[in-house]
């Protein structure tokens, strides 16, 4: 059997003319496997060499693998001849292993991961700048104040939103801001009531704001203050000021609401900026405390409310500036009340109580010096009543009565001043010939009649020819016409001088628009 494997060497020579035509494309293999630096793939091809004796047990199936094995171990043939005795008998368990080679060639391909451009679309994270709504967060004023909150604002316009309940003092706010160092305060509707030296001694303070919520103000709540400014809801519901509330402030000016009915003892002492106090036509104030303005030098004048009974003892004593005052005869005055008040300074005593004479009221000023024979007695006269207008329809005929005086719509004659018109068309009705009726204007395009039965007959009337009319009238109102008068042909004006005017407070008719 060994001279057998000795032919088969010869047939081994056969395949090496075959390896010489190789050895061309071996080089260019080479190449390949420069390209191919990696170690990796180089370990594979080292375990092929040992299957290249394996072809010898298949010669022919064996050249067909062998070119593509060879190219790329070429130097492995010097190693074959020397092993060749010793692999023969390995080779056929080996051969196994071989088809395991061939597919090892098939990862070669791998690089298809070339698609790793892929992670390309990476840049997909653009929309990150979604994170630019973060600015969103701005709006955190998040301290947006609860509803009913105070605003407290410091020397540095820093803003302290606050939600205090009820009654406020010092400590509602002195874990947020010094009191010496506020500036402004808006106080929030949540709070009933300002207590007792809330705001005493807070130097830089210049302004607050009161709403209609506080119903009293308490002792020295602002005294000694830098307050310039005070300001009171239009509703305000405050009824009574403290004592010494506003005492040595540098207020200029003060509206007092129209609700309060009490101001305390020296609420105002010694206020020498103060130069106007004033109350409203409705002010519901009773009294004033004792020395309430106490050293007001800044007052000049001072006209308090026909609803106020008493003012206490040195209530105005040293504003030694004051020149005016007007007060009711029903007052009740204080010893002293307007002692030393600016000399040949005028009391105004307005008449208001029926049973207080000039005499009695004069007497009351005894005790206080400069003023006791400058009193001037004020006697009031009613103030006029509004005028009430009755504003015929354009929608509705308006009925006339026949009787003297004109009745328009079955409304009494005295429930309304003036009798009105607007622009546009009126129709009268139920006018008979008993009592023909006529415009008395002197431009008749103002009031242009449309239709009626018109009379043959006319009347001077305030030097203008009249013409009258019966039946149903219709007119139409062009423009401003002023006051006039209507009058009746047989019997005058029937309630009709100066009581027809124009107004535009009369509603028109939208749907039916005046001629041009």
């Amino acid at each position: 059997p060994e001279p057998e494997p000795e032919p088969e060497p010869e047939p081994e020579p056969e395949p090496e003319p075959e390896p010489e035509p190789e050895p061309e494309p071996e080089p260019e293999p080479e190449p390949e496997p420069e390209p191919e630096p990696e170690p990796e793939p180089e370990p594979e091809p080292e375990p092929e060499p040992e299957p290249e004796p394996e072809p010898e047990p298949e010669p022919e199936p064996e050249p067909e693998p062998e070119p593509e094995p060879e190219p790329e171990p070429e130097p492995e043939p010097e190693p074959e001849p020397e092993p060749e005795p010793e692999p023969e008998p390995e080779p056929e368990p080996e051969p196994e292993p071989e088809p395991e080679p061939e597919p090892e060639p098939e990862p070669e391909p791998e690089p298809e991961p070339e698609p790793e451009p892929e992670p390309e679309p990476e840049p997909e994270p653009e929309p990150e700048p979604e994170p630019e709504p973060e600015p969103e967060p701005e709006p955190e004023p998040e301290p947006e104040p609860e509803p009913g909150s105070s605003t407290l604002t410091d020397m540095n316009n820093n803003v302290y939103n606050i939600y205090i309940e009820g009654t406020l003092n010092e400590n509602s706010y002195s874990n947020y801001i010094n009191k010496s160092n506020i500036a402004q305060v808006i106080i929030g509707d949540s709070v009933t009531s300002i207590g007792d030296s809330a705001f005493r001694y807070a130097n830089t303070l210049t302004s607050v704001s009161i709403p209609n919520s506080v119903t009293s103000i308490g002792k020295f709540t602002f005294a000694e203050s830098g307050l310039t400014s005070v300001t009171f809801g239009t509703n305000s519901q405050l009824t009574s000021i403290g004592n010494s509330a506003f005492k040595i402030t540098q207020l200029a000016s003060i509206a007092i609401p129209d609700s309060v009915t009490s101001i305390g003892n020296v609420t105002f002492g010694s206020c020498s900026k103060l130069t106007s106090v004033t109350f409203g036509v409705n002010s519901q104030l009773n009294s004033i405390g004792k020395n309430a303005f106490f050293s007001a030098t800044g007052l000049t004048s001072i006209t308090l409310p026909d609803s106020i009974t008493s003012i206490g003892a040195d209530a105005f004593i040293s504003s030694i500036n004051l020149a005016s005052i007007t007060i009711p005869d029903s007052v009740t005055i204080g010893t002293r009340a307007f002692d030393n008040i600016l000399p040949d300074s005028t009391v105004y005593v307005v008449d208001v109580s029926p049973t207080v004479t000039f005499t009695q009221f004069q007497n009351t000023f005894n005790n206080s010096t400069n003023v006791s024979s400058t009193i001037t007695y004020v006697h009031r006269e009613p103030e006029p009543k509004p005028l009430s207008i009755q504003c015929l329809s354009q929608t509705t005929d308006n009925v006339v009565s026949m009787v003297n005086p004109y009745i328009f719509n079955n409304i009494a004659y005295d429930s309304y001043d003036l009798i009105g018109l607007n622009t546009g068309i009126y129709t009268l009705t139920g006018v008979t010939s008993t009592h023909p009726f006529g415009f008395v204007i002197n431009d008749n395009s103002l009031i242009q009649i449309i239709s009626g039965n018109k009379l043959s007959n006319t009347k001077e009337v305030e030097g203008i020819e009249v013409t009258y009319y019966t039946g149903s009238i219709v007119f139409e109102v062009k423009g401003d016409f002023g006051t006039i008068s209507y009058d009746c042909m047989n019997h005058g004006y029937m309630g009709g001088n100066k009581r027809l005017i124009y107004t535009t407070t009369c509603p028109i008719n939208e749907s039916e628009q005046p001629s041009a």
